[in-house]
């Protein structure tokens, strides 16, 4: 009986040792997960968009591999109007940004030039 106590006991010590050297050691990334996939919905749609000169249909279509998106639109970078969403895909598209928003979190990327592609805001 004693054994079973004192294995117990080495148990929960272990256990509360991971805890606490993984709290020291690794970030908490796992509550930022939602922002850092709504952040590479963005991006990797503004690059399939402006970069690689893809039609938005399909830029939707392959982000959506990675995560589904409950609403993506394509700006303009001066009046905010909306030139494209992803329910009128094929849209011709003259500025350059993207808002993307997944799991509740909203992201922007926007295209800076031939060389450089897309970035974050």
């Amino acid at each position: 009986m004693t054994w079973m106590r004192t294995g117990l006991i080495a148990f929960l010590c272990l256990l509360l040792g991971f805890l606490v050297y993984s709290k020291i050691f690794w970030p908490s990334t796992i509550f930022s997960a939602p922002e850092i996939l709504a952040r590479l919905y963005a991006k990797e749609y503004c690059s399939c968009v402006f970069v690689v000169k893809q039609s938005l249909k399909r830029c939707h279509e392959e982000n959506d591999q990675i995560v589904p998106a409950s609403q993506v639109e394509v700006m303009e970078l001066d009046s905010g109007k909306v030139i494209s969403s992803e329910n009128t895909a094929g849209t011709a598209v003259h500025e350059k940004k993207i808002i993307a928003r997944v799991l509740g979190y909203t992201a922007q990327a926007h295209w800076v030039s031939e060389r450089f592609g897309c970035v974050q805001e």
